[in-house]
């Protein structure tokens, strides 16, 4: 599985390039040196959303959850002196417009479509319950269907969660809609795919935050979920199909880095996107044209804030990132396809590969067979890579080359065995009848 993986990185980081739609926001080191500490008030969260839409962004999404209510609001600060403190703060002078910064970011919300993020608690059980008041506003999106007589039950397979954190209600009202941004690793802690839908009970389907964002700018009214007896086969919106494993998980075709010589210890900001200030974006110093007609993901890069990721391309690759890639992905076709089948297909290849290779290496010379052995590693490499560039294949060729290779040592050991074998009975043979020498 190591060598598989390393092999795959390899082969991942001659990336396609981008759709040219997606656009980050960084809340970045110059943004907090600018507003200070985050959490930050929320009407400066309002204030970047009002930016962005007017700036004609179509789609914004936040790679944030906002479960607990702005604190920093005069109308909480006046709760809170009053329960911890029995002090009573007059509020008559502040309008009650501006009295809840909670009240003023769910209005910019509700300008143009958002969509907030929102936490799912994984668990490896089947779960059963369906009541959730953690989130009363769900909206599904989803319709099923099947290409199978015999189709296995869609939440077996899905990731299942035992709950969700998501945005306090006045603001999950005024957004689009909930999105999880949750990513899983391999087992090496290396993000290669990510789930697009995941499950929590037995009748609520979430989609991914890249999913949804690409839903809402490509103004889809549902997606569709096809399955099939031995889990999800893939999911549609509309003409798009989006290939993806059992469990709905797309593999994550990465995209260049405009950093790859540069010490990744030293790294700052993103990596694969044009990304704006979170700070220029509230004040207004941007190219409004940066954003026009884009899908805009507001994220952060900081390592302080804890959303780093390990990634075939980096091992400080921003969560927020991750989302971007995947809706990139979608929006320019070249989502990566790795079917159950592929694994079979090794086998086979294996196999027809051993079997030529005991052919070759019984009738013919050690040099011709050495020399066939390279040729077959090298063009099973490029194949390789040729799948990866024009079909978005994963054939991660790590198994053939390895049991080719040892297919052949171990056949030219057996051969060179018993060749000093037969000499030997030569040797012997003839050794009673005339001098050894």
């Amino acid at each position: 599985r190591r060598v598989t993986n390393i092999t795959y990185d390899a082969l991942l980081r001659q990336a396609a390039p981008k759709s040219g739609k997606i656009v980050l926001v960084d809340i970045d080191e110059p943004s907090l040196a600018r507003f200070h500490q985050w959490p930050w008030p929320r009407f400066l969260l309002a204030e970047l959303t009002r930016r962005l839409h007017g700036a004609g962004a179509r789609v914004v999404a936040f790679d944030i959850v906002f479960a607990e209510s702005d604190r920093t609001s005069p109308a909480r600060l006046q709760e809170l002196m009053h329960e911890h403190f029995k002090i009573d703060i007059d509020l008559s002078s502040i309008p009650p417009a501006a009295a809840d910064f909670d009240r003023i970011f769910a209005d910019a919300l509700a300008g143009g479509r958002t969509v907030l993020g929102c936490y799912l608690h994984q668990t490896d059980q089947i779960v059963t319950n369906d009541n959730w008041p953690s989130d009363p506003s769900y909206r599904g999106y989803f319709l099923t269907s099947t290409h199978s007589r015999n189709p296995v039950s869609i939440n077996t397979t899905l990731f299942q969660a035992t709950n969700i954190t998501v945005s306090i209600p006045l603001l999950n009202r005024s957004a689009g809609n909930s999105a999880f941004f949750n990513v899983v690793p391999d087992f090496d802690t290396i993000i290669r795919s990510s789930p697009l839908v995941w499950s929590l009970g037995p009748k609520r389907i979430y989609p991914s935050l890249a999913l949804e964002a690409v839903r809402m700018y490509l103004e889809v009214p549902q997606l569709r979920i096809v399955f099939d007896e031995d889990g999800i086969s893939s999911l549609k919106l509309r003409d798009r199909i989006i290939p993806t494993d059992a469990a709905g998980r797309l593999v994550i075709n990465y995209r260049t880095t405009n950093r790859a010589q540069k010490d990744e210890q030293e790294a700052a900001g993103f990596i694969s996107f044009p990304s704006l200030s979170a700070a220029d974006v509230i004040t207004g110093a941007f190219d409004p044209a940066a954003v026009r007609d884009k899908i805009v993901f507001v994220g952060t890069s900081v390592v302080g804030l804890r959303d780093i990721r390990a990634t075939p391309f980096s091992r400080f690759f921003a969560g927020v990132e991750i989302n971007a890639t995947i809706a990139d992905n979608i929006l320019a076709g070249d989502m990566l396809r790795n079917p159950a089948w592929a694994r079979h297909a090794d086998i086979a290849l294996i196999f027809i590969t051993g079997m030529f290779l005991t052919f070759m290496i019984h009738r013919g010379k050690s040099w011709i067979s050495f020399l066939v052995i390279t040729l077959l590693i090298l063009a099973t490499i490029q194949t390789s890579l040729f799948l990866l560039k024009h079909y978005y294949f994963v054939f991660v060729p790590s198994w053939v080359i390895v049991s080719a290779s040892l297919i052949y040592v171990i056949l030219t050991v057996i051969k060179f065995w018993q060749e000093e074998w037969q000499k030997r009975w030569v040797r012997n043979l003839f050794g009673s009848m005339v001098s050894p020498e």
